[in-house]
């Protein structure tokens, strides 16, 4: 209750009956359980200071938000760079080793070649196994190959929909 509603308060209730003392204290009771109470000009403002904290906290999101995003593609681009390398650097190596290893079995045919030529039938089903062997090899190492560059599109896959924190 406003200060300028008080004395035509009181006079009300002087006229419906209350002395003068009664309606007073009335009043006055009155004052103080209205008084903590909040107006609709406090509530007005309470709402336009929300609103205007609410956009303030939605730009800073948007921008932490956009902040962390370009963090993240870049975070993304460095490791898609090093996997990339990593995986040239394991091809170079598996390259190396299959051309090593080919040129150590043909050393040794080259060196099997004239027991070969005397025993030719006991050898023939010895180098069937060789040539067996190295043909799973080549593509133990090609599984290999593959399988590491799927392990390496996984990874991305799962760091481009799950970020770390």
């Amino acid at each position: 209750m406003k200060a300028e509603e008080v004395i035509p308060a009181t006079h009300r209730l002087e006229h419906s009956g209350m002395t003068r003392n009664e309606a007073e204290a009335v009043v006055g009771e009155f004052q103080k359980v209205v008084a903590p109470l909040a107006t609709k000009e406090d509530l007005s403002e309470l709402g336009q200071s929300l609103r205007s904290e609410m956009k303030s906290m939605e730009e800073s999101l948007r921008s932490d938000m956009q902040s962390m995003e370009e963090s993240l593609r870049s975070d993304m681009q460095s490791m898609e760079e090093s996997l990339r390398s990593d995986m040239q650097s394991m091809e170079k190596s598996l390259r190396s080793d299959m051309q090593s290893m080919e040129k150590s079995l043909r050393s040794g045919l080259k060196s099997t070649d004239e027991s070969l030529r005397s025993d030719m039938k006991s050898m023939e089903s010895s180098m069937a196994t060789k040539v067996d062997l190295a043909n799973m090899e080549v593509r133990l190492f090609r599984s290999l190959l593959a399988a590491m560059l799927g392990v390496g599109a996984l990874a991305l896959a799962i760091l481009r929909f799950f970020p770390p924190p």
